[in-house]
């Protein structure tokens, strides 16, 4: 989640949740039309409050407090307990997220253990799985650029198969939310992907 605007320093605590609200608000609008069935997990936000920005009623879980590793091995774990299930974690908070890349990491599951989003800046966006894989999430250093490295030094240890997505940015700091602000200014010119809440919040800035 975005702490501060490289143009505008660093914004307060109630600018930076109404600009989560507004990001989550259309990621969720636009995750809809993926056909694939829906869970929310909330980890540390107010159940009813994120339940709101949802287009329809999603399944939303509260994960306990814990290391981002094992938030995410218990989620896969709930995710992953039917038979011939595969689940995809969207780790990011970026609402322009392509949807072609969610459906196609659905569809590389098929056949690969692993599949993963690389962001920009050395960490992922997404991650997806076919089994549980609570190896894949012990020793990571979350949220850095070193984490897909890491992650990948682990699917090669277990003999994992894996497919990587195209990159994308996520919107964790200054420079990405810059980033975002310049890609909604110029879709505002060519057309494409429209995110009113969030080209809103970045009005109100």
């Amino acid at each position: 989640m975005p702490a501060a605007n490289a143009a505008a320093g660093a914004l307060s605590p109630v600018m930076e949740a109404r600009l989560r609200r507004a990001l989550l608000a259309d990621l969720f609008d636009r995750i809809q039309a993926v056909k694939a069935k829906t869970t929310l997990f909330a980890t540390g936000e107010p159940i009813d409050e994120i339940a709101s920005l949802m287009p329809r009623p999603w399944p939303v879980v509260s994960l306990s407090d814990g290391a981002p590793g094992d938030r995410m091995t218990a989620a896969f774990r709930r995710l992953l307990a039917g038979p011939d299930a595969r689940a995809v974690l969207i780790r990011s908070v970026s609402p322009d997220l392509p949807l072609p890349f969610i459906k196609r990491a659905f569809q590389r599951l098929k056949h690969r253990d692993v599949v993963i989003g690389p962001s920009m800046n050395g960490g992922s966006y997404l991650i997806g799985l076919r089994a549980p894989t609570p190896a894949l999430f012990g020793n990571i250093e979350w949220s850095t650029n070193r984490e897909l490295a890491q992650m990948m030094e682990i699917i090669g240890r277990e003999k994992l198969s894996v497919s990587l997505l195209p990159p994308w940015y996520a919107v964790d700091d200054a420079p990405s939310l810059d980033v975002l602000r310049a890609l909604c200014a110029a879709r505002q010119l060519a057309g494409g992907v429209k995110l009113r809440r969030t080209e809103d919040a970045l009005a109100r800035l």
